[in-house]
Parts: structure tokens; sequence; C-alpha cells
């Protein structure tokens, strides 16, 4: 062992990496002066995760140094160091590590003389049948993170040239290193988890045997027969609607007054259960209808609800749980209180997780307390939906990007603000968590998926950093400006988003806003200073290839989002502020005309097949989404100022002007 002098020959990463490298006086090399100096240990067992961590850590420490450390068994390791053992070793266990004691993925770095180990929960899930993608992966979360700190490897987006690794002569880590690093969720599902290494790399992981279904009732009607010879046999299982039973392909509404609706489900999650799961969501079909059968009416009230207060599926849109005015949908919570008791006799270590979703917002009033196999699924973040279901453990559903929201394909949510929830609920307590929607806007909202996925295992760290290190290591040079482009993007958003009520905000209810968020959060003046700070960014980037390319796609992205903003700016200017000159409605034909030119464009790049593979991650996704505009309750198609019909009144207007 002796003195460890950083020098570091950096490609593609800058400072950043530097600053985040530890100073240590003492150090045990792996690698030095071109040679392997330690050995990779794994256990001997038929377990491949642990097997997978080690090449994981020889495949990187390789890219760094150029050198290949070399992987035994356990049985076949050296008799002396320096060893790195991983996962489940005997002498992991005979150095004092109880895996046992670590929650989900967390792990243990520990040094032992001159052996290094690095441990958490290694384990195939049993649903997956022997699928080595599906497992959790402690001692793969100690690799990412070594590899980080003391390899400088950075994972800022899901592309071969989102990876940054620097280079090396060496590779050491401290021969002092002793810590436990604990996960604070179970899982983070949904999102951005769905890009391979970055995701597990950063953070994004499913540690707990989980399906995460949302509505269930489709996969247990389906479990118990052929839907529709099932409708044809006995119509009653299916819920009446207006007088009649009502049967579609999919999404199904049920009775649940029927006498098979228990037995259908216990028989479903005992399959799901069977199968290996251990944690398994359940919830009746999206955008429910109430049975109105008299069974089902004379369990609660929301069949008077509905008379009184028009369709009971209005309350899908967050009413106050504590309010006592609002019925608790008992048709649903009773026939689920059968259910969860049933299986909890029949699996007791296992989950049953009902989400909080439309009618059952609204917590039970007659089932008083659901047996322990049961958590509760959030579908909204509110403080009340917390209080109203403080005694159980708690999973939730998030919605904080997709095109369902007024910004459509701009950016919803940026890094301080998804930090500050994610906190919030970690401080709650919340075991799991499913973003609905995200990973498509990479160029807008890339450093907001980064945070994000930081956070979701270490909520503690300092944002202004994360952000920091993300421009950094893909702008380089033009990072000062491209931070000041993020910032204004995300005040802006918030600027956008208070046009709406605080109530339109709660009931995720955006048809009013679109016309309005975008010359609120993105006035001429606005889109004039980001223009200012792209600008700026070319300057400094230029003869930096890797900086130039990674700006080059938020440009694409940004360029949509202007002439979005612009034609929106346009059309309140049309209607509240200027005359309707000839010289407006070319102005907005133009805009007009700019998204198409866009749209063409795009569908021009497709034929750039390796660019977008480097440079363009889910570009099959923004390409599609963009040609709608996202939903916002209706595609820019079909709304002015986009609208064919608007068009031709546009024209009309301009020919009588003239």
């Amino acid at each position: 062992m002796r003195k460890k002098g950083m020098c570091l020959v950096y490609v593609g990463m800058l400072a950043a990496v530097v600053a985040l490298t530890p100073a240590v006086s003492w150090a045990a090399d792996w690698v030095s002066d071109g040679k392997a100096a330690a050995v990779l240990v794994v256990p001997g067992e038929t377990n491949a995760v642990p097997g997978q961590a080690a090449e994981l850590l020889a495949r990187y420490i390789a890219e760094i140094t150029g050198v290949r450390l070399p992987i035994v068994a356990e049985n076949d390791a050296p008799a002396s160091g320096p060893r790195v053992f991983l996962g489940a070793t005997k002498a992991a266990c005979a150095a004092g590590i109880d895996l046992s004691a670590l929650k989900y993925d967390s792990f243990i770095w520990k040094t032992d003389g001159r052996d290094f180990f690095i441990a958490g929960n290694d384990y195939l899930f049993a649903s997956a049948k022997g699928n080595n993608a599906s497992a959790c992966r402690g001692t793969a979360r100690g690799v990412y993170r070594l590899l980080e700190e003391y390899g400088g490897v950075r994972w800022l987006l899901p592309t071969p040239k989102g990876v940054v690794v620097p280079k090396s002569a060496r590779f050491s880590v401290p021969d002092t290193l002793n810590r436990q690093e604990n996960a604070v969720f179970a899982y983070t599902a949904g999102g951005v988890s769905g890009f391979g290494e970055w995701s597990l790399a950063n953070g994004q992981r499913m540690a707990v045997d989980v399906l995460i279904q949302g509505h269930s009732w489709d996969g247990a009607l389906r479990n118990w027969g052929d839907p529709k010879k099932l409708f044809e046999k006995d119509p009653t299982i299916f819920a009446l609607i207006e007088g009649k039973r009502h049967y579609s392909d999919s999404n199904f509404y049920l009775c649940t007054a029927h006498p098979d609706f228990v037995e259908m489900n216990v028989k479903y999650f005992s399959k799901l259960f069977d199968s290996g799961y251990q944690w398994v969501e359940y919830n009746q079909s999206d955008g429910y209808r109430r049975c109105e059968c008299d069974k089902c009416d004379a369990m609660d009230q929301l069949d008077e609800l509905a008379t009184t207060k028009a369709r009971y599926a209005k309350l899908a849109n967050a009413p106050n749980p504590h309010d006592k005015s609002l019925p608790p949908a008992e048709r649903l919570w009773v026939p689920f209180n059968e259910i969860a008791l049933r299986l909890y006799k029949k699996y007791p270590d296992r989950k049953i997780i009902p989400l909080s979703y439309g009618p059952t917002f609204i917590p039970s009033r007659q089932v008083k307390q659901f047996p322990p196999n049961v958590m509760i699924s959030l579908a909204r973040e509110f403080p009340e939906y917390f209080e109203a279901y403080a005694e159980y453990g708690k999973t939730i559903w998030t919605y904080w990007w997709g095109d369902y929201h007024a910004a459509g394909l701009t950016p919803n949510m940026m890094a301080h603000d998804i930090a500050a929830r994610v906190r919030e609920l970690a401080n709650r307590g919340v075991l799991g968590i499913y973003a609905c929607g995200g990973g498509v806007q990479w160029g807008l909202e890339g450093p907001a998926y980064y945070v994000y996925a930081k956070l979701s295992w270490n909520p503690g760290l300092d944002v202004d950093a994360l952000v920091e290190e993300y421009c950094r290591g893909i702008y380089h040079d033009a990072a000062p400006e491209m931070i000041k482009f993020f910032n204004l993007i995300e005040e802006r958003t918030a600027v956008g988003k208070a046009t709406q009520t605080v109530i339109e905000q709660a009931e995720n209810d955006y048809r009013v806003a679109t016309a309005n968020y975008f010359p609120e959060a993105y006035p001429f003046s606005v889109l004039n200073m980001l223009d200012m700070y792209l600008a700026t960014a070319k300057k400094k980037t230029a003869g930096d290839d890797f900086a130039t390319q990674w700006l080059a796609l938020t440009d694409i992205q940004y360029r949509y989002l202007k002439i979005v903003a612009t034609a929106f700016n346009l059309y309140r200017e049309y209607r509240y502020v200027r005359n309707k000159t000839p010289e407006l409605c070319d102005e907005l034909l133009a805009a007009i005309d700019a998204r198409q030119a866009f749209l063409n464009e795009l569908s021009e790049m497709k034929a750039r097949k390796e660019w977008l593979k480097d440079w363009f991650p889910r570009a099959d996704a923004y390409m599609t989404t963009a040609a709608t505009g996202g939903v916002m309750y209706g595609t820019l198609n079909n709304r002015v100022p986009f609208s064919e019909a608007f068009r031709k009144e546009l024209e009309k207007v301009r020919a009588a002007k003239k």
C-alpha cells in the first residue's frame, strides 16, 4: 500500500468528477502500472447475480484502466489478497457481514486487511422463473456506487454515449473503506426505470418481487374464463349500467355483489402468489362505473350520490378523504376485505395492495381494519391521503411527467420540484414509487430524470450539485449556460401551472389550461432568453463534438417547445390583444406551418439510426408523441390554433382584410 496520487486522464467528463472523487490519503491498488493487483471473488453457488456484479466491476475497471481483473470462484481464490469478495461469500460471513440484517438491496463495503468486500442481498425473483433480468441486486448496487465514487463513472443518459468513463492508469479504493448504504424505497418503477444499466446504476430498481398492475379486474376475469363466454353464460357477472349488463372486450366493469366475485379474485391472486410474487396490486377497472343492481346499491349510498351530485366518476378527481358527506364505495371495499382475509390465511407473508383511486379515494367506514397483508397504494400525494391511510404501509403512483399534462410534449416537472416530492415521500415512509410517465424528453427533462433517479437511492443528495454534474458531464464548457437554461424552464413551468386553480391541479384536469399555460409559461421575452442561453452554449461547445451532439438533442426538443409556445402566444394576441390584421394571420399561419415542418424533419431523422441510438434516447416515443402533440385532452391537430378549422378561419380573415 502506498500514497494515492490522483492522475486521471478524462475523456468526456471534466472537473465535475474530480470534485466528486474523494481525496484519499492511503489507498489499496486494484490496478497499478498497467497490471492487475487484485482478484474478484464470487460465491461458488449457482446464484448468477453476484457473478453478474463481478463481471460489471471487471468490465468498467478494464474500461478505466485497460486492465481486466480476473474473476474466480471462492474455492479457487488465492490464499491472500488483495482480494475483492462480491456477494454472500463464506469469507464475507467470516468477516462478520450479516446480509440478513440488510433491507432490500442495501449493501456493505468492508475492508479486512488486504481483502475488500462488496455485499448485498442477491436473489432472482421467484416470479421470473429463472430470468436473470429480474432480481434483487444489492451487490451490483454496491459495485455501481463504487465505480461512481472511486472510478468517477457517470451514467448520465441511457445511450452508449451517455456513459462517461474517466481514464486512469490506476484503480484504487481507500484501505480503510467501511460503509453501509441503505435503500430507502423497495422499488422505483415506471417512468425512467426501464433504461437498463442507466436505471440500476442511478438508483431506479426493483428490490422486491412485486406485480405493479394497477387495475386487476381484467386479469381476474380472464383467469376465471373467457370473458365473452362468461358474459353469454351469466351476464350478471358484469356491471348493470343504465339498465343493461355492460360488456366490453377489456377494462371490464364487474358486479361486486355477484356470488363468484370474491372467489374469482381469490383464485387469481392465489395464482400470482403461487408463481412467486411477494406483493401484488389490486384495483377496480380504470374509469370505474358502478354496478346499478339492487344488491350493489344496497351496500352503500353511491346510487344516491349519483342522483344528487351527477356521475360518481367525478370523484376520481381526488376528493377530500375526510369529507363525511361523501359515501365510501363499500361495494368495493367490503368484497376486497373478504378477498384479503382469505388470502391472508393462505399467504400470511404476502401483500395485496389496493389502489386508492377514483371511488376508493374515500376509505371504508364499514371495514375498520384490513388484515395485516394489506398495504395501500395512493394515487395522490396530498397529506390528507397519507392521514386517511396512516395505519397501512404505502406505495404510490405519481403523475409527475407525461404528455397527458397541459404542457404536452414540453417539460412538466424539473429537478428541484422532483427532489422536494421524492424527499416528502421518503419522509412519509412510502415503500415504493410507480411513476406514470416520463423518460421521453431527455433533451429538456434530462436533469430532472437524473435527479429523480439519484434521489430514489439517496434523497439527501444536493440537487444543485447533481444538476451541475449532469450539465458539466454532457455540455462541458457550456454547463453554466445550460444550468441557467434548465433553471429558467423550471421557473416558467411553475408560472404556467399557476394558471390553474389548486382544485384543478388536484383533480388532474388540464382541459382548460393549455391555451393559457404556454403564453404564461413562455411569453416571447422568455423564449428570447432561452434562445440566448442556447446560442451562447453553442458557441462554447464549438469544436467539442461530444457536447455539441448532446446540445443538438436539447436544441431539437426546445425548438418544438418554442414552436408550440409561439403559436399559442400569437393566438392569444389574435383573440385578445392585436387587431386581426393580415400580418398577424400570416404570423399565425407561419407558426402552424413551422410545426408541420418540424414533424417532417423528425420523420427524415428516422433514417439516422446510428445517431438516434447514440444521441437521442427514446427517439421513437418522442417522434410518435410529437405527431399528436401529447394528449392534452385532444391532439394539437384538433386544437386551436393548430386545427384545420382555425387555419381556414385565418385564411378567411386574411383575405377579407386585404
